[in-house]
């Protein structure tokens, strides 16, 4: 795979081998074995040069064209290698990364654990310091919620040079989000299979004192055999917990938390007192989602979501998909109940209701193995250069805090119909995006000023010719 267009002038062969060893991806001696050892072919130039290390399998296609760039550093977070992006989310990006040494040559690389590491930038701290507050939370929770099959582990929070990180279990397979971006809804088992799995995970943790607050599709990881596993408790919240110190609360008050898109009514009026019927209520927008291609209440902004949520009923989803059978979608509107005494009595009930409708449990995930890493690792770069060569953004179900206006009735006509509208990030890989007029406009005031100093220099070249007659 060729990395992508750069205009960065491509380094000298020193430079490059140096700046390998500066990176600390692999050390000073091995970098000189493996010069030493490259058919003469194929150490020059630099760029040829890396391809082979990226054959070769000592470097990665990502590592090795940061090096090409001269950024060289950032390679090595504390004890963690990082492989190539995963993904892009609220609060930075997430990397596939390989904790301690990395295996010598012909070694079986499935002996060094993979991780998926979330990194917070310095910058998104400097930005708003409730981010890091939020960041060390995720990572708390996630240390003290239970083992177990239907939850994503973390392994460890830390910092490095300033830079926050999580190791979260590295959960091969995409997203609910990303199934229904890329496939559509989902088949009626498929569906009732996998939220019958998250429904478990949310059961778990809700026994374990914890309520989630940002239950949603794209906080569901959904494995090639079809199980299903609960991510992401930044904004979750543990019953009984002390109020927190002012740096550190996560909304202040009058303001709504979570995802409007799937914010129970009661989330939105206090998010501190809530209990585990808020995430029943959040598991029952994303069914909803799954089997309809669409939220209860696409289109509007954050407060008029909010807003229907507590006042108003969504279509039907037989409506939208006949496919569903009556007490699937009996189901469906009991978990989206506005009271939370008329939900389900827990995550287990659903996940139990569920299990009538779900597809058979297939074989356990395949272990990692050397060439499964490889191939692991060669989807996510492929994909990562892809999307980022065409300049895809994040769709916006991203996690917020909103004012919350008082209850206003809600009439038939106030339920929109029409799709989500998409707000792209602000941020790629740590840098500022520019608007999209700024080139086109940088572009047309250096063409003026061309125009203005061409013009000036001919009146002042006239100007001394009528000279020159005198």
């Amino acid at each position: 795979m060729p990395p992508p267009p750069t205009s960065t002038p491509v380094p000298a062969v020193a430079d490059f081998l140096r700046d390998v060893a500066r990176s600390r991806v692999l050390d000073a001696g091995r970098v000189e074995r493996l010069f030493e050892e490259a058919p003469p072919g194929k150490k020059w130039p630099a760029t040829t040069l890396a391809d082979h290390f990226v054959e070769l399998g000592a470097l990665t296609r990502f590592q090795a064209d940061k090096v090409l760039r001269g950024h060289w550093g950032g390679l090595i977070l504390g004890p963690y290698r990082l492989l190539c992006p995963l993904g892009r989310g609220g609060m930075g990006i997430v990397y596939l990364a390989r904790a301690g040494d990395p295996p010598p040559p012909g070694a079986d690389a499935a002996g060094s654990q993979l991780v998926a590491l979330k990194v917070l930038p310095p910058h998104r701290v400097q930005k708003d310091e409730r981010m890091l507050a939020r960041f060390r939370r995720e990572g708390d929770t996630g240390l003290r919620l239970p083992a177990h099959p239907r939850l994503v582990r973390t392994i460890a929070a830390g910092e490095h040079a300033g830079v926050y990180y999580l190791a979260l279990e590295f959960v091969r397979g995409r997203t609910a989000r990303q199934y229904l971006s890329e496939d559509g809804p989902f088949a009626v088992p498929r569906a009732a299979r996998v939220f019958a799995d998250a429904a478990v995970g949310l059961h778990q943790a809700h026994a374990a004192g914890f309520v989630h607050r940002d239950f949603k599709p794209s906080n569901v990881m959904v494995e090639p055999n079809g199980r299903a596993k609960v991510l992401d408790f930044g904004l979750a919240t543990f019953r009984g917990e002390p109020a927190l110190p002012d740096s550190t609360q996560l909304v202040e008050q009058g303001y709504a938390i979570g995802t409007a898109d799937y914010m129970a009514p009661e989330q939105a009026e206090n998010p501190v007192t809530v209990g585990p019927a808020a995430d029943l209520y959040s598991l029952g927008c994303s069914l909803y989602y799954a089997l309809a291609g669409c939220p209860p209440f696409p289109g509007g902004t954050s407060k008029d979501k909010i807003r229907w949520h507590r006042t108003s009923a969504p279509p039907p989803i037989t409506q939208l998909n006949p496919a569903v059978p009556p007490g699937l979608a009996d189901l469906i509107a009991a978990l989206m109940s506005k009271c939370p005494e008329d939900r389900p009595a827990s995550a287990q009930e659903a996940a139990d209701r569920l299990a009538a409708w779900a597809e058979p449990v297939r074989a356990t995930a395949a272990q990692l193995s050397t060439a499964l890493t490889t191939e692991v690792l060669h989807q996510a770069e492929e994909k990562w250069y892809a999307s980022h060569l065409a300049g895809e953004e994040e769709s916006s179900e991203d996690s917020l805090v909103v004012p919350v206006d008082p209850i206003e009735p809600a009439t038939a006509s106030s339920v929109p119909s029409s799709p989500a509208v998409a707000q792209p990030l602000d941020w790629v890989l740590g840098r500022t995006r520019l608007p999209k007029w700024a080139f086109p406009a940088a572009t047309t005031a250096l063409a003026l000023a061309l125009a203005l100093a061409a013009g000036f220099g001919w009146v002042i070249a006239r100007v001394v010719a009528r000279a020159s007659l005198f």
